[in-house]
């Protein structure tokens, strides 16, 4: 296994090479690695290794024979999360409430500073933010955000009547 760095790959100690529906081995140091006993004929190979794409092939392995064969993985890029910010304010007045935010789809549940500013990281995606505070009507919004995206909202609760 080598990953595609600039134009020369380099090998990847560690690497999974897996027979489909059979062996599984380890790549050595240098990258190399043996599967005994395969073959002859086509052999579904995959390869994984921690930080790249999995890769896979189909090898033909001839009758009594050694078959070499080399795969290049591509490193998998980290996700950049997407951030939905912004501030809760009273509707009368313009001050900061540190409302609860709770977001379902994204299992989050959180609290505004006391200034009723609020930062919340999450992956790209459909969301539903429920705004809520004790003394306020609560308030839902939807917001499509794509990873690395930034969402901005300004969110004025109206007090509740008693």
């Amino acid at each position: 296994a080598a990953a595609a760095a600039g134009k020369e790959p380099m090998p990847i100690a560690g690497a999974h090479v897996r027979v489909t529906g059979g062996a599984l081995v380890t790549t050595a140091p240098d990258g190399s690695f043996t599967l005994p006993d395969v073959g002859p004929g086509p052999v579904p190979l995959t390869v994984s290794a921690r930080g790249y794409k999995a890769a896979g092939e189909i090898v033909s392995v001839p009758p009594e024979t050694e078959t070499e064969v080399a795969f290049t993985v591509v490193k998998t890029t980290a996700q950049q999360l997407a951030t939905i910010r912004g501030q809760v304010r009273s509707a009368k007045g313009g001050k900061g409430v540190p409302a609860t935010l709770r977001i379902p789809e994204a299992q989050v549940s959180t609290r505004a500073g006391a200034d009723g500013r609020f930062s919340v990281r999450v992956p790209g995606g459909r969301y539903t933010v429920v705004f809520s505070a004790s003394g306020f009507v609560a308030q839902t919004k939807t917001v499509d955000v794509a990873d690395g995206d930034q969402a901005l909202f300004y969110v004025d609760l109206s007090p509740s009547e008693r």
